[in-house]
């Protein structure tokens, strides 16, 4: 038994930590996700795999051997949304060449007093903000506009009259880039029938990246914090400031010190 002690050196230790590490990151990004219901469903067939192997269950066994060659392609092809996701985490602005500008509070201000005014008309609104992940394979379905972030440009966007009031504005560093931007909708199952197809984009979008979504229903005139996969509705424009602030200043903690 001391044996395998005595071969375990550092690189096994790195080796076995950085396996738990994936293993822990995959977890993290099926959680909450529909992903997570087959993952239940994979580990019963891993489980039978491995009762087939020390019981005597010739059956199983057979059937096992018969399912395995194409365990790999099956298991890529049902989780092809998650590891696109992962892979595109890996590629955090953070680690590329021309890290953008952190926001000022003027850029924020320009922004919530937009997204207030909105509300209030109950003129509907999509609003991408880049964090770490790259969001330029979405701006190639908009139109490109490339202007400082200001207040009286986001609302002539969404106004009813503008073609392009349907799709998003994308948002990166301290400058508009983007405007009409179709986004990929979540494909849950368990969401609200209230929150209609820009909420169902704003969560698409945050479950493929990083980014911060701010929604304004044309419905009810309400505001939504969307994030990560998840949607805080109703929020107020004191609390929309406060997220905006906390975002960004992480944001900023980050490139200081990288």
């Amino acid at each position: 038994m001391w044996e395998i002690f005595d071969q375990f050196g550092i690189w096994s230790l790195v080796d076995v930590l950085l396996i738990a590490f994936v293993i822990y990151q995959m977890f993290i990004l099926l959680k909450g996700t529909h992903a997570a219901q087959m993952l239940t469903g994979i580990s019963v067939v891993i489980s039978a795999a491995a009762l087939s192997a020390f019981a005597p269950l010739t059956a199983l066994n057979w059937l096992i051997s018969k399912f395995y060659p194409s365990f790999i392609i099956i298991v890529v092809i049902l989780f092809q949304g998650e590891f696109r996701r992962m892979l595109r985490k890996l590629g955090k602005r953070s680690f590329m060449l021309g890290v953008v500008k952190p926001f000022a509070t003027q850029e924020l201000l320009q922004i919530s007093e937009a997204v207030s005014i909105l509300a209030q008309r109950h003129v509907g609104a999509l609003i991408v903000i880049e964090r770490d992940i790259v969001l330029n394979h979405y701006l190639e379905m908009g139109l490109t506009i490339d202007a400082r972030i200001s207040r009286d440009l986001i609302l002539s966007i969404f106004q009813p009259a503008s073609p392009i009031h349907d799709g998003a504005i994308t948002i990166q560093g301290e400058r508009i880039t983007a405007a009409g931007c179709f986004l990929p909708l979540t494909r849950q199952i368990d969401i609200s029938p209230e929150l209609g197809t820009r909420h169902r984009a704003a969560i698409g979008i945050s479950q493929e990246t990083d980014a911060a979504v701010i929604v304004v229903s044309e419905e009810h005139g309400t505001i939504s914090w969307v994030e990560d996969g998840k949607v805080i509705r109703n929020i107020n424009l004191v609390a929309l400031e406060y997220r905006l602030e906390e975002v960004f200043s992480e944001q900023q903690r980050a490139q200081e010190q990288s």
